[in-house]
């Protein structure tokens, strides 16, 4: 694969994920201070919308079934 350039690529997406990240990362830093005027980037939204999502944590099923137990 690196023949064809891929290892490449992913060295280039994996740097601009980063400097993206990074620069996200200084927005949102200097927006929860207080004092400090709102700043933003072209991408800010996109990437809280990213960031700032968690997965509901649901336990497993194993945990279910001792409680429908009793154990």
């Amino acid at each position: 694969m690196g023949v064809e350039g891929f290892e490449w690529m992913l060295e280039r997406c994996r740097a601009k994920l980063k400097k993206r990240t990074d620069q996200y990362r200084k927005v949102k830093d200097k927006n929860n201070r207080s004092g400090n005027g709102r700043n933003s980037w072209r991408r800010y939204y996109t990437l809280d919308a990213i960031c700032n999502h968690r997965p509901a944590n649901r336990g497993s099923e194993a945990d279910l079934d001792s409680e429908i137990r009793g154990h």
